[in-house]
């Protein structure tokens, strides 16, 4: 992980000091949000990162955590699509890139890798064909 302040085996309640209480709505997202919340960090998948990260909960914590995921696969699943937890981390407003420099600096060479690996087999996918 690169963010060494982080303990790992801690939940985000252990980290922010914050106990949520029982979920006011029994929604599937409501009671998944409030669920992680109690689960160490070490213990998140790129799912729960996409889902929490797609809430805009507790990003300070939880996109380095995603970075260091997309940086050793910057299309992973997040349990929707391939690319899912890439498109929440992409659609986080500018004012926590604003305030979060080193980490949007992290996002651009990930952003900036996948574009350059998209452009380099491009003319070759424009022009595959099947060989049946």
């Amino acid at each position: 992980m690169h963010n060494n302040e982080i303990d790992g085996s801690k939940t985000l309640e252990e980290i922010e000091e914050v106990v949520w209480g029982e979920p006011q709505m029994s929604s599937n997202l409501v009671l998944t949000a409030h669920a992680l919340r109690k689960k160490p960090l070490k213990d998140f998948t790129a799912g729960d990162l996409r889902l929490m990260i797609g809430q805009q909960l507790s990003l300070e914590h939880l996109v380095p955590i995603a970075l260091d995921v997309l940086g050793a696969d910057p299309f992973v699943c997040g349990n929707s699509y391939r690319g899912d937890l890439l498109e929440h981390v992409l659609k986080i407003p500018s004012s926590f890139w604003e305030s979060n420099t080193a980490l949007y600096y992290r996002l651009d060479e990930i952003v900036t890798d996948a574009q350059s690996t998209i452009e380099s087999v491009k003319p070759l996918l424009d022009s595959y064909k099947r060989p049946y």
